[in-house]
């Protein structure tokens, strides 16, 4: 088995495309080396830099490869998929420039990440598991379709996928010709 352990800006406190309290992304880079790191994830969209030309120089100077980065959206809502499907074009533009492999996609949140107050019921009901389901293949075979991306999947506390259970019945109702795990 050929492992390969890298490391992400949320391991270094960044939730956030900007936040004044967060690293800033040159230092978390600088950091990244030191730790020890060759492989990293992007974060958040535009807490790096976003645009290919600027970052590719930055990593090449630090010998650091990208392997993927995240989309997150309320993947239950029909609504939000001309946010989530910018959000797959823009990401996966700028992973497929840089020579990354993965997409990952995580349902956002039922409470708020500040307050811990629920936004949303924490569990679906039929039609919005069959959404969260529909909205799951659709951006992965855009990423794969777009950008050569494979789509992982990420559970995650406090969403719509985050027990065994949820996590179970995703990997049973999803392609895995185009939907993985990350755990």
């Amino acid at each position: 088995m050929n492992v390969r352990i890298g490391t992400a800006p949320d391991s270094w406190g960044v939730w956030f495309a900007s936040d004044p309290r967060q690293t800033p992304w040159n230092r978390f880079l600088d950091e990244v080396v030191q730790a020890g790191y060759e492989w990293i994830e992007l974060g958040p969209y535009g807490y790096l830099p976003a645009e290919a030309a600027r970052l590719r120089p930055e990593l090449e100077k630090r010998r650091l490869k990208v392997s993927g980065s995240f989309v997150m959206a309320h993947l239950e809502d029909a609504a939000n998929w001309p946010a989530l499907e910018k959000q797959v074009l823009s990401m996966g533009a700028l992973l497929a420039a840089l020579g990354a492999g993965f997409l990952v996609l995580i349902d956002d949140g039922y409470s708020d990440p500040r307050t811990g107050a629920p936004t949303r019921p924490p569990a679906l009901d039929g039609d919005g598991w069959k959404r969260l389901l529909d909205t799951t293949h659709r951006a992965a075979r855009l990423a794969r379709e777009r950008f050569h991306l494979r789509l992982i999947f990420h559970p995650h506390a406090e969403t719509h996928v985050e027990h065994t259970p949820q996590v179970e019945m995703l990997l049973r109702q999803t392609d895995p010709a185009l939907v993985s795990l990350y755990y």
